[in-house]
């Protein structure tokens, strides 16, 4: 490669890391945060359960025909969580995170995905995983106070933290074929906020329209309360968690129990989610009938007219009692008909 070749790499490489679309965003988030924290939470709840919602789902069935199972098991968590996870491509994230949050369907279940740092200095995705609420490891891929406090606000608020034991992806094709070695950090931090977690694994391939993909939910396992946050506990959970995911990769029918498996407690001491898109509508019984109020008709012939009795099948409708005679007026007022 010569001058003129370099030169052009360089430039395009400039023109990647100082696009106007990473610009904008970080100005974006730059005034949003000017008003309060809160508002950026706010905004990133509206494109998590707007685009991620509505279009992801449909682009990954088109792209990789992706489909999960286990969703009914997600009816039992009622708070924070921990989601452990097999990771063999870049876009694991955004496959168990369209499987939690579209098979939850009411609940509005949100993973914010712990992620390296490299990934929020990447071009483009820096943008993109940012609206998602992804919480950045420190330097070497350890957590520092930053990483912990992001932690704390997203339990605090109800959401779901993701987390990929393994470290790493698996690069090649036998290291995908198995469930590589787990770090105690995922036990650790469930040790010491005193969450369940739910083993999820990832089947097939994740590269577009190169073959099928498919996400499988387990149980949530709760732990026991009373358990001290410990290496040696952290080190027994890990390997229960890599058991349990083990076993779903497998298929089994049959999961293996945590040794510190305890019963489900209720989750005291976060917010529910302060952003719901989708607005609940109570039912409508047989009894009850929509009525369309027009502009000039009033509360009070309304009211009449609601008096009247039912008419069975068969029954001579009731004559309108007269004006003078009875307690029911059905004419309308004079001021009614005014436009």
């Amino acid at each position: 490669m010569g001058k003129f070749g370099r030169a052009m790499k360089y430039l395009l490489k400039m023109a990647l890391y100082h696009n106007p679309i990473d610009a904008y965003i970080s100005w974006h988030r730059r005034h949003l945060a000017k008003r309060g924290p809160e508002n950026v939470y706010k905004f990133d709840q509206r494109i998590y359960w707007t685009v991620g919602y509505i279009f992801f789902p449909r682009i990954l069935r088109l792209t990789n025909k992706f489909t999960w199972e286990g969703e009914e098991n997600l009816r039992e968590v009622d708070g924070p969580f921990m989601v452990v996870c097999n990771h063999n491509d870049a876009l694991d994230p955004f496959y168990v995170g369209t499987a939690m949050s579209c098979g939850s369907r009411n609940q509005r279940i949100h993973v914010s995905w712990v992620s390296k740092l490299g990934n929020l200095h990447t071009p483009i995705m820096k943008s993109i995983i940012s609206y998602f609420g992804t919480i950045p490891l420190g330097r070497g891929r350890k957590m520092d106070e930053q990483t912990g406090a992001m932690i704390k606000d997203a339990l605090r608020r109800g959401q779901g933290i993701g987390f990929f034991p393994e470290g790493s992806r698996g690069k090649t094709r036998e290291e995908r074929a198995i469930i590589r070695e787990f770090h105690s950090g995922a036990a650790r931090l469930c040790l010491e906020h005193k969450i369940p977690y739910i083993p999820v694994v990832l089947h097939g391939r994740r590269m577009f329209f190169k073959g099928k993909a498919r996400c499988t939910i387990g149980h949530p396992v709760y732990l026991d309360p009373s358990l001290e946050c410990t290496h040696e506990n952290a080190r027994l959970v890990t390997i229960d968690m890599h058991a349990q995911v083990q076993a779903l990769f497998e298929g089994k029918p049959d999961i293996p129990r945590s040794r510190f498996e305890a019963a489900p407690a209720p989750a005291e001491g976060y917010l529910r989610p302060s952003y719901a898109p989708v607005r609940p509508v109570p039912p409508i019984t047989t009894r009850e009938v929509p009525v369309v109020m027009l502009p000039h008709v009033t509360s009070r012939t309304m009211a009449s007219i609601h008096a009247r009795p039912a008419i069975r099948h068969g029954e001579p409708e009731p004559v309108a009692p007269v004006p003078g005679q009875g307690d029911l007026d059905l004419r309308p007022a004079r001021d009614e008909f005014k436009p």
